[in-house]
């Protein structure tokens, strides 16, 4: 569900960025294929690291908080920039 979540928010991040700038098609691909990837990344956080917690006997509401956001923010900016240079060739 997160891939398919991740692929209808790359699909409008894509037609957002072509839209804004048609002379960059990388560009917008790079847009859309880092917002399928982020999202499904942050789904896969989401669900695993409250199980994580709970084995360690923490308590996972701390752990869905603040540390999840920081993690998914994070992340999601490598993710992001990583994607842009193997895209971009920057």
């Amino acid at each position: 569900m997160g891939f398919f979540l991740g692929l209808m928010m790359g699909t409008a991040a894509f037609i957002r960025a072509i839209t804004w700038d048609p002379s960059h098609p990388l560009l917008a691909i790079a847009v859309g294929t880092a917002a399928v990837a982020i999202v499904f990344w942050a789904n896969c956080l989401g669900s695993l690291l409250p199980i994580i917690a709970a084995r360690l006997r923490i308590d996972p509401a701390i752990v869905s908080g603040p540390f999840m956001a920081t993690m998914v923010d994070a992340t999601g900016l490598y993710i992001y920039f990583r994607i842009a240079k193997l895209i971009l060739g920057i």
